[in-house]
């Protein structure tokens, strides 16, 4: 997700995406847990990063997570 694309959302939105980003993040940590998912994935990183952009927004706006 880029960041111009987070600064569109509304707030409702945004902390939806953020609780779908949280869970998603589980589901993929436990994956690597269970050595289901490769480290070289990127997928991990790529997520924290979404999730990094939408904090970045609720918080320019004053939304409480």
């Amino acid at each position: 997700m880029k960041a111009i694309k987070v600064t569109k959302l509304s707030d409702e939105d945004l902390k939806k995406n953020l609780d779908e980003l949280r869970k998603e993040s589980l589901r993929l940590r436990n994956l690597r847990v269970t050595r289901m998912l490769a480290k070289e994935s990127g997928s991990i990183k790529s997520v924290r990063r979404n999730m990094a952009r939408v904090l970045t927004e609720m918080k320019k706006r004053g939304i409480k997570s």
